[in-house]
């Protein structure tokens, strides 16, 4: 907060790890809170190698708005109805999940259930170096593997835009960027 105080572009806080071997996100509580209260957005990393429960951990304990991964979520359908009612949006890799062995294949992924279910979700490149991958890549998966249509994946970056930390200015001209120059 003192960095974007004096200028830095700093919109929002996120919270990685390895879910497995630091399960709870209660050291970062009042980190969180603070952001919070400084207007920051809040994201955590969660279902993708912990389950469900590491979902509801970092909604309750960190109150956050995005969820990266969450795909585990599927595990729980109290959790997806509460995702989709509450808004909060899950960016999802499905080239990541498929190499950490949560999706055998992306045809297999749950993506689509949980975009059936009303979940909000993103599509990201989560770690493009490691995972050499892009959101173009990622979206070409989706297209091909599990039936997405073109208009489909433009409300997913239209999602992604619309939900971003970015200033609401910001958001609103990514947006109409979007909406105008996406098929569909």
């Amino acid at each position: 907060m003192a960095a974007r105080d004096r200028g830095a572009a700093v919109v929002g806080v996120d919270l990685h790890g390895d879910e497995q071997t630091f399960p709870s996100p209660q050291p970062f509580v009042a980190a969180f809170r603070l952001a919070a209260q400084a207007g920051l957005g809040r994201q955590a990393h969660a279902g993708e190698g912990a389950g469900a429960t590491s979902v509801w951990d970092c909604l309750h304990g960190l109150d956050v708005q995005r969820i990266a991964h969450g795909v585990r979520a599927v595990e729980d359908p109290a959790l997806v109805a509460h995702l989709a009612q509450a808004g909060v949006v899950l960016d999802v890799c499905p080239t990541s999940n498929v190499r950490t062995g949560l999706a055998p294949s992306v045809a297999a992924h749950p993506i689509r259930a949980l975009h059936e279910a009303g979940v909000r979700v993103t599509v990201s490149s989560d770690d493009p170096l490691p995972l050499a991958t892009t959101v173009t890549e990622e979206l070409a998966h989706l297209h091909r593997d599990l039936g997405f249509s073109l208009p489909d994946l433009g409300r997913f970056m239209v999602t992604a835009a619309a939900h971003s930390f970015q200033p609401t200015s910001v958001r609103a001209t990514l947006v109409r960027t979007l909406q105008d120059v996406w098929p569909g």
